[in-house]
Parts: structure tokens; sequence; C-alpha cells
């Protein structure tokens, strides 16, 4: 099975069963957010993570690398009570 499509949650069940999630989808996700950068970066001026490689490892799995920009952290958003707007 493919390392980047299985996720374990570190919370067990009652039982201390790992629950596994199986993400079918990985290789093409990673492709698309991989395009997606670059076109945003080369026909825009929003300011997104510049892509620094992606390809395909052993096994074709997929990977992404992109620089860490400045700004608020996702924890960092959820502790100031910064929520997606409804509707």
């Amino acid at each position: 099975m493919d390392l980047l499509k299985l996720k374990i949650v570190n919370d067990p069940y009652p039982d201390d069963t790992l629950f596994a999630w199986f993400r079918s989808w990985n290789h093409e996700r990673i492709t698309n957010k991989a395009k997606t950068l670059m076109l945003v970066q080369n026909e825009t001026k929003i300011p997104v993570p510049k892509l620094l490689d992606s390809g395909a490892l052993l096994g074709s799995r997929r990977y992404l690398v992109t620089e860490l920009i400045d700004g608020l952290t996702l924890k960092e958003m959820r502790s100031q009570d910064c929520l997606k707007p409804v509707g």
C-alpha cells in the first residue's frame, strides 16, 4: 500500500485499534496542487508558497515541496476565532 495514501490517526478506538484512512486519490491531488501553485505563482500576484519540487518516488508515490511563507498558520487562525464565513 502506498504510504502517502495511508494516514494513521493518533487516537485509537477504545479497544486500541488504530484507524487507517486510505486516500486513493493522492496521485491526482498532489499533481493538481503542484499545477495550481505554478499557475497562481506565474499568472497572478496572489502570494502563495513557491513550489520547490514535486514528482514521483518509487512505487509511484507523489511528493510536493514548497517554501514556508509568512503569515498565520491554521492553528493560529483557529485560536483567534477566525472561522469560515457562513453561506
